[in-house]
């Protein structure tokens, strides 16, 4: 029988799913390998979560080395630092490189605002904070890593609204930050895996490509100069 969440096959007596983990119960499983798709991909896209939980909770933290002159920019170097990750094989300074150009992408007025919570007390603390959760996160997924060729990519999408930028400026003046957000754009992504051998739901050879949609931070624009803020954390 195949697992319904990642395609595996597993022992017609099997209780979990030996690729995955799913719990399997009655009428949980098919005997026909499901078609090719992202189902059951998360532990191979560890920038879908660690982007949108990891970040959200704290890469809001940045002693900004200077803004970025578009969205499209920000898109770019947020790209390029992810790639990186990826094509090393998650060596220790392409994660380093990753977690620093988020954290360096944020407003400065971010860290302060999270000094002022309690939440982290240096630009460097926040980034060893990042690479320690990154890794955790990826732990024991070599194999899986091995299996495929990861292609990332983050792109800019709708620009938001004028009841959101409402929201970021509130955040600001809550805390007795002067600076304003006059435009922004939601930062979602694509990302593509090619199977170099059969795994999961893929067979060798083929590739697939989904949209993450919102990834859960935008670009806003501050003055002449562009910066990531992050939409999910509770100010």
């Amino acid at each position: 029988m195949f697992c319904p969440a990642c395609g595996k096959k597993n022992p017609d007596n099997a209780r979990f799913c030996a690729a995955c983990g799913r719990a399997f119960s009655h009428g949980s499983t098919t005997s026909v390998k499901p078609k090719a798709s992202l189902v059951g991909f998360t532990k191979v896209l560890p920038f879908v979560g660690v982007a949108v939980v990891v970040v959200a909770a704290v890469l809001v933290i940045s002693n900004l080395i200077g803004g970025r002159g578009s969205a499209q920019e920000i898109a770019d170097e947020l790209t390029a630092s992810s790639q990186r990750v990826f094509d090393e094989g998650f060596s220790d300074d392409s994660v380093r490189e990753y977690a620093a150009v988020f954290v360096d992408a944020m407003p400065p007025e971010g860290l302060e605002m999270l000094i002022e919570e309690g939440l982290v007390d240096s630009r460097e603390g926040a980034i060893e904070l990042v690479v320690e959760s990154l890794l955790n996160s990826l732990s024991g997924q070599d194999s899986v890593f091995n299996k495929v060729d990861i292609e990332m990519k983050i792109v800019v999408g709708d620009e938001v609204d004028a009841d959101y930028l409402d929201r970021v400026n509130e955040q600001f003046e809550s805390h007795g930050k002067s600076i304003r957000a006059t435009e922004g754009y939601i930062l979602g992504g694509e990302v593509t895996i090619t199977a170099l051998e059969d795994v999961g739901v893929l067979d060798a050879g083929q590739t697939t490509t989904q949209s993450m949609g919102n990834t859960g931070y935008t670009a806003i624009k501050i003055g002449n100069e562009w910066y990531v803020w992050m939409t999910a954390v509770n100010w």
